[in-house]
This record gives C-alpha cells, structure tokens and sequence, in this order.
C-alpha cells in the first residue's frame, strides 16, 4: 500500500556564504549564516510505503499531468510486487483473484 502526496512550489534555497566550522580553541560549535539565496521554486511528488515506511520522492521545477505520470512510472519500476501473502497481485483486479479467474480483467 502507498500513500502518495504533492507538494507544490517549495522554495529552493542556498546559502549566501558557506558555513563556518569550528576550530579548536576558538570555538564549539559550526555556525550558519542566516541569509540565503533564492533559486526559484520545486515541486515535489512523494510516496511512502505504509507498511514498511520506506520512501520514494521525486523533484520537478513543473507541475503537470506529465510529471505526476512520469512519478507514477518510477514508483511502479522501483516498487515491487505485492508479496505472495498479500490479498492480491500487483496489477491483478481484486475480483478476478478472489474468483480464482487469472488473467481476466
């Protein structure tokens, strides 16, 4: 089971300056610089697997049907069929199963 999600027009930042870390005897900890450049906005396309929890995402500067068919196919080449215990197959109607009827959509 997936649970799939969009997130539209994230801002994507960088940092102005890099960070500074710490050097011994001056100073504990790395510091950041509060300023950022902006470098215009993504859209993101998330699943997650309920069961297992693991993740796939996906980022794209657009936000069309295209992109979310394009995420739709990269889930369904990286995840991989239902385990044999399931209550169906990847791809087989649940009907069809249920019956016994292999093959008939």
């Amino acid at each position: 089971m997936l649970s799939i999600d969009e997130k539209t027009s994230i801002q994507a930042r960088g940092l102005a300056r890099p960070d500074t870390l710490p050097v011994a005897g001056k100073s504990k900890s790395a510091r950041r610089d509060y300023e950022y450049t902006r470098n215009g906005t993504m859209n993101l396309f998330a699943a997650l697997r309920v069961h297992t929890g693991e993740t796939h995402a996906m980022t794209c500067p657009t936000r069309n049907s295209q992109d979310l068919i394009r995420f739709l196919d990269e889930i369904d080449d990286t995840v991989p069929p239902a385990a044999a215990g399931d209550h169906r197959d990847h791809g087989q109607p649940v009907h069809a199963q249920e019956q016994g009827d292999e093959g008939v959509a």
